[in-house]
């Protein structure tokens, strides 16, 4: 039993020194989290638009909106977009019903075709001439405008480092506020992405009847913001 006891003993006596020691080397931390943002203009825009007809039968409504979207397809074309750029959209045929009843239901009195067209515009100062020239050559529905960018990766790339450099200085008030050393950074996740939304501008329905128009439409694109989220692990020493 003494002998017992005594190796206890000296099995304890080995193992505080290696408790002290690995509590001396555990390592200690600091996590913060990190914000970037950046604001940068558009350098392209997605136009959708569409040419709405109506007609007293299906024909008659088909081919004044097939008509229509010809032309607007070849002043692109003339205008210089790529047909990559281009994209036709579902060709819509629906009726047109009376407002009031007649024999107590309401009658068909015509049908409506729509054809959409979505094109991608990769220089904005042409943004508001094609527009113009797209009503004038019988657009009359403006379904909306987003503006985005070409190559968007080189300025999340710069949200991310924002990201960083914001984590970096809050890492390092906490450190100083608490009387440590900011050590190397062990540690990042990326929360969020650094994607961004399109700004997308209103959408506008003109008048079959509107006259034609003479003067380019006026676009402000505004800026695009883009984000970036961290999370990173800083060790602290201390000794500060």
């Amino acid at each position: 039993m003494v002998r017992f006891i005594r190796l206890s003993l000296l099995a304890l006596c080995l193992t505080l020194p290696a408790l002290a020691a690995q509590a001396q080397d555990t390592l200690r931390t600091v996590t913060v989290n990190g914000r970037g943002e950046v604001e940068v203009p558009p350098d392209m825009a997605t136009l959708r638009l569409a040419v709405r007809a109506e007609a007293e039968t299906t024909a008659e409504a088909l081919d004044q909106a097939s008509v229509a979207t010809q032309a607007i397809l070849t002043m692109l074309a003339e205008e210089g977009v790529e047909q990559s750029d281009i994209q036709t959209g579902a060709l819509r045929l629906n009726p047109i019903y009376s407002q009031q009843l007649i024999s107590g239901q309401r009658q068909i009195t015509g049908y409506a075709a729509l054809n959409s067209i979505s094109v991608t515009v990769n220089e904005l100062d042409r943004l508001g001439g094609l527009i113009t020239a797209a009503v004038n050559e019988g657009a009359n529905t403006l379904s909306g405008v987003s503006f985005g960018l070409k190559n968007p990766q080189a300025h999340e790339d710069a949200a991310r480092r924002a990201a960083v450099a914001d984590a970096r200085r809050r890492a390092a008030l906490y450190a100083e506020a608490g009387g440590v050393t900011l050590g190397r950074m062990i540690g990042l996740n990326e929360q969020g992405t650094g994607g961004y939304a399109p700004v997308r501008a209103e959408p506008m329905v003109m008048e079959a009847s509107l006259s034609r128009a003479q003067a380019d439409v006026p676009i402000a694109a505004g800026e695009i913001m883009l984000s970036a989220s961290i999370v990173v692990i800083y060790a602290i020493d201390d000794a500060g």
